[in-house]
């Protein structure tokens, strides 16, 4: 019994449309929309500290207009990942920022962290801490992200 084989094709052709594959692979991402962030909290710039006053959020942003974050401590709602909507929280912070490139902002959250998380314990739809930063209106490009929101726990 003969096997058939299937006619191969020259290396060098191969490589031809595997090189095509890739070319057009790249053009597909070079059509993608590019997406300016106005402001961007650096999460590794994020921590706890503890004074003589209490307990205290220290971030970085960078920002490429003015704007406010807004820290809710102990916070809850329904979909706090997914949507911009105000939560509920015990406590409510603003900072306002300017334009300006890694940013320090520091906030008071009470003097007692961990008597405060354990009141709030573990209810449902809860975050111990929601970050959003927000620049103000633009009259440029309307094709940027003008906000962020960062659940901390």
């Amino acid at each position: 019994q003969q096997q058939q084989q299937r006619p191969s094709l020259p290396v060098a052709q191969v490589n031809q449309l595997r090189l095509q594959r890739e070319e057009a692979a790249k053009d597909a991402v070079k059509g993608a929309p590019v997406v300016k962030s106005l402001v961007s909290l650096q999460r590794e710039g994020c921590s706890l500290e503890r004074d003589n006053q209490g307990c205290h959020l220290l971030f970085h942003l960078s920002a490429l207009a003015p704007g406010e974050a807004t820290l809710f401590f102990l916070a809850s709602g329904s979909d706090l990942g997914g949507s911009f909507e105000t939560p509920d929280a015990k406590q409510v912070l603003s900072h306002r920022f300017e334009a300006g490139r890694v940013q320090s902002c520091r906030l008071f959250l009470c003097t007692d962290l961990k008597q405060r998380l354990e009141e709030f314990g573990e209810e449902k739809d809860a975050q111990q801490l929601v970050l959003d930063l927000r620049v103000d209106a633009q009259k440029g490009p309307q094709r940027c992200i003008t906000a962020q929101r960062s659940l901390i726990k």
